[in-house]
């Protein structure tokens, strides 16, 4: 991932305790995020540790990830970023990784895009039902990175 953030010309920081594996410190991306904000319109965050868990085939480390991605990660970043006259943040795995089978899998994943000028209308929980239950699809990624950027 470092790889191609750089790739595409963003800045790419070190961040002390990252290690791309369940033992990261899901705080200090989500402090070098914020700061970041300070000098970028566009923050793009990774956190490898759910993935990671589905190919040991753990679910509660999987559980876990996410978890504190939510409480570590979303929650301190809403709370920064509310500060903001406007942002916009988009929540989507890069792919599935079934703890069943411990492999990349293609299959569509779910995706929270939060805006903060436009009512929230959808109260889909953020699980696997998501995917199944949502009235908005986005079958090509790209076309959810467009709907990031859109003014």
């Amino acid at each position: 991932m470092r790889g191609l953030g750089r790739i595409v010309g963003l800045e790419v920081p070190i961040v002390p305790g990252a290690t791309g594996y369940l033992d990261t410190d899901y705080g200090a991306k989500a402090r070098a995020a914020l700061e970041a904000f300070t000098r970028h319109a566009f923050v793009w965050v990774h956190i490898e540790a759910p993935d990671e868990a589905g190919h040991a085939g753990r679910l509660d480390q999987k559980i876990e990830a996410i978890e504190k991605i939510d409480r570590l990660v979303v929650g301190p970043l809403v709370d920064g970023l509310a500060k903001l006259d406007h942002c916009r943040i988009l929540i989507v795995p890069d792919h599935a990784t079934p703890v069943s089978t411990r492999k990349h899998k293609a299959m569509a994943v779910p995706f929270l895009m939060f805006d903060s000028r436009t009512e929230r209308h959808n109260l889909i929980p953020f699980d696997e039902r998501a995917e199944a239950e949502a009235t908005e699809h986005e079958s090509e990624g790209f076309k959810l990175i467009r709907r990031l950027f859109r003014e």
